[in-house]
């Protein structure tokens, strides 16, 4: 499965969250994708601003180059990252 996917305003980036967890962490999945835990819960997009937050700074972008496309209200979510190629992305995350 591809994680990662160009799009004419930056690269799709599918990944897994664990909100309510007891870290803030991006790793990898056997399967290839990220899996993002926040201990943020997932109420009143609490979650979905605590993954925005983590995955700029693990980037090194501001908020505002990483926008939610998808999944607002389930587990699995597709990012777009603005200002980043698809191989720089994979040398910044696990």
């Amino acid at each position: 499965m591809t994680n990662l996917r160009l799009h004419k305003d930056g690269v799709l980036l599918t990944v897994q969250v664990r909100a309510g967890a007891r870290r803030r962490a991006i790793e990898r999945m056997e399967d290839g994708r990220w899996k993002i835990f926040v201990t943020e819960a997932p109420e009143k997009g609490k979650a979905n601003a605590a993954v925005i937050a983590l995955l700029s700074q693990r980037l090194r972008l501001a908020k505002s180059c990483v926008q939610l496309i998808s999944g607002r209200t389930t587990s699995r979510k597709q990012l777009l990252v603005k200002e980043m190629s698809a191989v720089e992305i994979r040398r910044c995350l696990p």
